[in-house]
């Protein structure tokens, strides 16, 4: 790893990071959004890791221009590594993440920070804009808005990884729409195995929530971040890694939130139950054979963290009833019925749009 300059030499409030691979095309739009701020009191660390198109050299013309910036190059190695120099590096009490390719309001860091400062919090939770080419949706709010601690911490907390009806986060998990003291991610964000490629984002915020937090704030009227959707979004394609990705953050979690209490442990399960629907349908619309697909859906069927999930009673009785049927063949091993049964939903479907 090389640096093109010594970290940020004073003290200031926020670390705003950002990590970066080959986001040559919006990183621009990006860093004028963030050097535009109304709020002054911040350092701009940019992590390049590892990108093969002209992103350093933006890094590089950007570090060149602004005293504020300190840019960090490390050969590839993932969004979870790409984070650690950044937030070791940081001299900001607080840390905000934005994505490369992403882009914020003016007042949106302003707004958190004067809250954290007024109620010397733990964590600033904010909300954002869905955005393409052609539209933006405000995201809809998910707790309320408000100071937690106490007795009302504790209930936030036993919500925030799900919230009826099936499925919503009680608090979305990403880290770009929060502020978090630094003290907090540099005791998680390190304990996050490097091979966890997928929910990352969960795998430190709840653990930061649960472990550590005393003071939240939910600000669902600053929602300054625009989180772009692209064709080439996980979401939108198969993904060949995503069963071996969930089973890696299963196994993180299950370690991690051991001791927690039985309360915690259902929607840690609930939490499950949609990384396991992801799973199934991402194998069930794979253009493999009937034989690779069953062979995916029966490895996450034998991992311990799902089956024991399977085993609670009533687990997925709070699902919609397509998805039930889809568990219950599941839960029974019925493969070859599960993957016949899709393909006849998929049929039902297209006809339905015709």
């Amino acid at each position: 790893m090389s640096k093109s300059n010594s970290l940020y030499e004073k003290k200031c409030c926020l670390s705003i990071i950002v990590p970066i691979f080959n986001a040559a095309e919006y990183l621009c739009q990006c860093l004028n959004s963030i050097l535009t701020q109304e709020f002054s009191d911040f350092e701009l660390i940019l992590v390049n890791d590892g990108s093969i198109d002209a992103s350093g050299e933006i890094c590089e013309t950007y570090k060149r221009r602004y005293k504020n910036i300190v840019y960090i190059c490390q050969e590839n190695a993932g969004l979870v590594s790409a984070r650690w120099p950044g937030i070791s590096g940081a001299s900001g009490q607080y840390i905000g993440f934005v994505d490369a390719d992403d882009w914020i309001d003016k007042d949106y860091f302003q707004r958190m920070v004067q809250i954290a400062k007024e109620y010397a919090l733990d964590v600033v939770c904010s909300k954002y804009f869905e955005s393409s080419e052609t539209e933006e949706f405000e995201a809809p709010d998910q707790q309320t808005s408000g100071y937690y601690t106490g007795e009302k911490l504790y209930s936030l907390k036993q919500n925030m990884m799900y919230m009826a009806p099936y499925y919503s986060f009680g608090i979305y998990p990403s880290l770009w729409s929060k502020i978090i003291k630094r003290e907090h991610l540099m005791k998680w964000q390190t304990r996050v195995p490097r091979k966890i490629t997928l929910g990352e984002d969960a795998a430190v915020f709840y653990t930061v929530m649960l472990k550590e937090c005393q003071k939240v704030y939910i600000l669902n009227d600053n929602f300054g971040y625009h989180y772009r959707q692209t064709p080439d979004s996980m979401v939108h394609k198969f993904n060949e890694k995503l069963t071996r990705n969930v089973m890696a953050l299963m196994t993180y979690l299950e370690k991690v939130f051991e001791d927690e209490d039985g309360g915690f442990q259902r929607q840690k399960q609930l939490y499950y139950l949609m990384l396991i629907k992801w799973c199934i349908g991402n194998e069930l619309n794979s253009k493999n054979s009937m034989r690779e697909k069953i062979l995916k859906i029966k490895e996450l069927r034998h991992f311990r963290p799902v089956s024991e999930t399977l085993e609670k009673k009533d687990i997925y009785q709070v699902t919609p009833i397509n998805t039930r049927i889809l568990f219950e063949l599941f839960k029974r091993k019925w493969y070859f019925s599960l993957v016949n049964l899709a393909g006849l939903y998929q049929l039902y479907l297209k006809i339905k749009r015709k």
